[in-house]
Formats: C-alpha cells, structure tokens, sequence
C-alpha cells in the first residue's frame, strides 16, 4: 500500500571530475538514494529549530543590539558628553557600514578557510569585546577606531533578523540603563558596557555548541545527518566548501548583483545627511533621504528584472541539456506541498519506484551539492 509520509530522493551518480563537489560530502560519502518519512524529518528539524536557530537568532539580535547601541545613546547627550560636534555623530553610525563592506572580502576567506561555526563564534567574542572597549571612548576619534573594529567584526555575519525584538528589548532595557546615575560613568558608557558584556556571555555558548556545518554537528544520530543534507537540496547552494576559487572572485566582480546590492547598501546606509546646524526641521536631510529612496527602488526594479532575465536565461540552459526548462522552487515548500504536487511516495520507492511511478526512484540530476555559482548553476532559480 502506499504511505503518503514517506518522501524519497534518488539522483544519478556522476563522476566527480565533470564538476568538483564539496569536500566534506565527498568525505562523509553522502547517499545519493535517501528515503525518509515526515516523521524522521520533523525529528530533524526539531534538532535544527532547538540546536542551530536559537544561536543564529541570539547572534542576528545581539549584531543589531550592539550597532543600535549608538542610536539608543544618543537620547542620553552622547554628543555632549563625549564632546561631539558637526556631523560627526552621523560619521559614528556610516563608518560602521563602511567597515563591513571593506572587511567583507577578507571575512568570505575566513569562512571558507576556517571551520564556520568557530569563526563565527570568535568574531562575535571580539565584537562583544569591542562594544566593552567603547565604554572607555571618551571622544570623537576613540568611538570612530572602535565603530570600525565593530563592523568589522560583524561583516562576518551581516544579516538582517530579530529587528523587531531587538528594537523593543533595546528601548526598553536602555531607557533603565539611562537613568542611572553615578559620578563614576556617562549613561553611553553604561550602556554600551551593558550591551558588551551580554555579548561576551553569549560567545562562550556559541563556541561550545555552534556546528561548523550540517555533517559536522555532533547531535545527530543514525541518519539524521543524511536527511538534513538532503534537505538542503533545493536551496541549490551546496552545503560548505574548504577550497578557495579566484574564478568565483572573478564571476562575483563581474555579476551585476553585487554592485546594485553594493549600491543599495551604500544608499541605505552610508550617505551623511543629518547635521546638528540643521536642526530643528533638518530639511537638507530629509529632502537627500528622499532622493536616497528614489534611488533605492529604481535599483530594487533593476534587480528584479536581472534575476528575471537570469531565470529565463537558466530555463534555457536546463532545455539545452536535457532538463526540464519549467521547474518550481521546493526551497520553502512544505512536505504537505510537496506530496500535493506528487513528490511523496510510498513504499514502493524503497522497492525501486520513484516519483511519479517511475522505475528506479530516478530524477533530474541536478547541481545541490556542487561547488558551483548562482551562474554557472542551471537548476539555481532566483526568487524576489
């Protein structure tokens, strides 16, 4: 009989020299042909959603808590009591910005270098040491240095989560931290010394616990660590890769991609626009805010048409070798969704037939798990 819960994966093998794999699925030999129930895979992503996320959401949060810090400062006279002037409050919010971008580059050698999770782990160490350090600036020139150090050690995991909890929990527990009063500290200083030490707190648990990759994590038992490979495969990302390739360098220098997301940072985020001699209307500064929003939907348009065209253009490469030119993106599909669109299959796959009644379990090939670009990757389909 058929059992609905069962969900299969089945790909030709291909010889390994065509196209290089990621070394550790090469290493841990990862099965081409696995099978497993809604059930396993819920248990799979119980680990995941108890082990991995409840440390990726404390390191998003605690990155927008620790760069917010200056904005919640700022109610509490840090221009007074750290004696600035001029537009140089507005430089201590951009010049954390421009550090990322500069330091971006050496940090994607790092990831691919260094195992990630202790990368990671050791980058938010340092920026919680860091945000410690800018409790002692006492000027202009010590908070820019240490707002440097800052994004730069964040450009290691410059992400956009947890904004929403970050801003009510920061509001919230700086508004307290203001209003102490003591000879001994300014309220900018209590509070960044606050942000840092939760930050130093929460590095010593990600060091210990924080995988370096999904075949690398050691709470995995029997096959989970299969089934979570495996569920990776839609992404069409690969998984991790050791090795560093200048041609990937080279296509990401040349891919529009990365100089209209280059741009809309710099829109977003590093333009000086608001001075203290404006005030109270500041009126320069809204009028170039809203040139700057201009600016950034025109390049949101420009991008959704590349990854339009990108995505017709991989339709035909697909064609061009065989593939099907229509596919559907799986990546956030629910196995519900998924049995609906006849990829769940019964028993029978285990005995050799696969989706959709054919003999052998057999699909497209396809490039999960190869250390390949967005580009040069066919089954890659851009989602806006």
């Amino acid at each position: 009989m058929e059992n609905k819960d069962v969900i299969s994966a089945h790909v030709e093998n291909t010889p390994i020299e065509m196209v290089a794999r990621e070394d550790p699925v090469d290493i841990l030999a990862h099965d081409s042909n696995i099978y497993f129930t809604v059930e396993e895979e819920k248990r799979v992503l119980r680990k995941i959603d108890t082990r991995v996320l409840p440390l990726m959401l404390g390191a998003y949060f605690l990155q927008q808590l620790d760069k917010s810090a200056l904005s919640y400062t700022s109610v509490f006279n840090i221009q007074k009591d750290a004696g600035l002037h001029g537009r140089q409050y507005s430089w201590l919010g951009s010049i954390l910005y421009i550090a990322q971008l500069v330091m971006q580059p050496l940090g994607a050698v790092l990831l691919v270098k260094l195992p990630t999770g202790k990368v990671i782990s050791v980058a938010i160490f340092l920026w919680g040491v860091t945000m410690c350090g800018m409790a002692g600036c006492t000027n202009f020139r010590e908070l820019l240095a240490t707002r440097f150090l800052l994004g730069s050690f964040e450009s290691l995991i410059a992400w956009n989560a947890m904004n929403g909890i970050t801003f009510v929990f920061g509001s919230l527990s700086t508004y307290g931290l203001g209003h102490i009063k003591t000879d001994k500290l300014h309220s900018y200083q209590i509070i960044f010394l606050y942000c840092g030490c939760i930050t130093l707190v929460f590095s010593v648990f990600s060091i210990i616990f924080f995988p370096d990759s999904p075949m690398e994590a050691k709470f995995w038992r029997e096959n989970e660590r299969d089934i979570a490979i495996e569920r990776l495969r839609a992404n069409q990302t690969g998984i991790v890769s050791r090795k560093w390739r200048w041609e990937h360098v080279i296509e990401a220098v040349l891919d529009p991609k990365t100089w209209c997301w280059f741009f809309l940072v710099m829109a977003i985020s590093g333009p000086l626009l608001y001075s203290a001699e404006d005030k109270p209307y500041y009126r320069k500064g809204l009028i170039s805010n809203l040139c700057m929003f201009v600016f950034v939907e025109v390049l949101v348009g420009l991008i959704i048409l590349y990854l339009k065209f990108l995505n017709g253009r991989h339709a035909s490469m697909r064609s061009a070798v065989g593939k099907s030119a229509e596919v559907q993106d799986e990546s956030m599909m629910r196995k519900i969704d998924l049995q609906a669109l006849g990829k769940g299959v019964g028993e029978s796959a285990r005995a050799g037939m696969g989706q959709n009644g054919t003999q052998g379990g057999r699909r497209e090939e396809d490039n999960a798990f190869r250390d390949m670009t967005d580009l040069k990757n066919e089954d890659f389909i851009y989602v806006y």
